[in-house]
């Protein structure tokens, strides 16, 4: 992961800062580069993205499926 998050900041991408409440934690952000990058090619990127999501869903009723994501949302929660 280290050395993806190098390539990102030497091509621009990335910019990376340390936290203030945890000096051992990296905060990364996007670039004015990176953000530009992202709105010229948002929907490249999305596109994938929501055909997989669309592949994922099928054949699922929609209250399960919200009830799916509460639950995986809690269990975010609890590894917080």
């Amino acid at each position: 992961m280290r050395e993806i998050i190098r390539r990102l900041v030497a091509l621009n991408v990335v910019e990376t800062t340390t936290s203030d409440q945890d000096r051992r934690q990296i905060l990364l952000m996007l670039s004015t580069q990176g953000q530009k990058f992202m709105k010229e090619n948002l929907k490249i990127i999305q596109d994938p993205a929501k055909k997989m999501e669309s592949r994922l869903r099928d054949n699922i009723r929609e209250s399960d499926y919200e009830i799916f994501q509460q639950v995986l949302h809690q269990m975010i929660n609890n590894l917080q």
